[in-house]
């Protein structure tokens, strides 16, 4: 890999916390409290972080993006759906991004040229989800189906986030940490479900993998599973 685009610290300090919270998402499929109390506390810290330095928020966020898949690494589970980490985090760090806006009073997206589109299509998705719910779709249903183009608002946050080739260095280094932790954790998932024969081991990691939404795991033939990752497509980028 070349490191002349990127930060070596930043790329390995995020490859191991990367490692940890895996390892802490493993953990919290096996006792639902600590999956909440990592989902709260992470999105507190996404906050709390994104208020003074929102350049680690959005780096937060592209790490997520990148080996979570659906997004649902951590959740919080209620009466009638499951709010995903990503979600949280995206609530978090654009809401800083609003307080911040509000104490300058400007924003760059503002004085741009896209002001107008991104009105245009802001529009057109308030349009389908009100149509959606007057159609007589769930609340929640519209929801899902809607919050998936709520990320075109983070051009508000990086257009006044990435002022710097320093800036752009530290988020390329992010993404290519987290995709590198996808290659090897597919590498280790492809050995872990060709050789180990505990079934009651297999089951709860293949329950983990589709609990949290991360892949499928199809046996192909013998011991030799195909392994299937959403967030495979950022490993491109290697």
């Amino acid at each position: 890999m070349n490191f002349n685009f990127t930060s070596k610290k930043v790329f390995f300090i995020t490859f191991f916390v990367t490692i940890l919270l895996e390892a802490l998402s493993l953990l919290g499929y096996q006792f639902s409290i600590i999956n909440t109390i990592a989902f709260v506390a992470i999105s507190i810290f996404a906050f709390a972080i994104s208020l003074k330095y929102p350049l680690a928020g959005l780096c937060m966020l592209a790490a997520e993006i990148v080996i979570g898949s659906f997004g649902y690494l951590f959740y919080f589970q209620f009466d009638g759906g499951k709010i995903s980490i990503r979600l949280a985090l995206f609530i978090a760090i654009f809401f800083a991004w609003a307080l911040r806006r509000i104490s300058y009073r400007s924003t760059y997206f503002a004085k741009s040229r896209f002001l107008r589109p991104a009105i245009v299509l802001a529009l057109i998705i308030l349009f389908g989800a009100v149509h959606g719910i007057l159609a007589g779709n769930g609340v929640m249903s519209v929801f899902y189906d809607v919050n998936g183009y709520f990320f075109f608002a983070l051009l508000l946050v990086v257009s006044d986030t990435l002022f710097t080739k320093g800036d752009i260095k530290k988020l390329i280094s992010v993404i290519l940490a987290a995709a590198s932790w996808v290659t090897i954790k597919s590498y280790l998932a492809l050995i872990f479900f060709s050789h180990v024969t505990d079934e009651s081991l297999i089951r709860f990691v293949y329950r983990w993998i589709r609990v949290t939404r991360v892949g499928e795991i199809t046996a192909v033939v013998g011991n030799v599973s195909r392994i299937f990752f959403q967030s495979h497509l950022w490993v491109l980028f290697l």
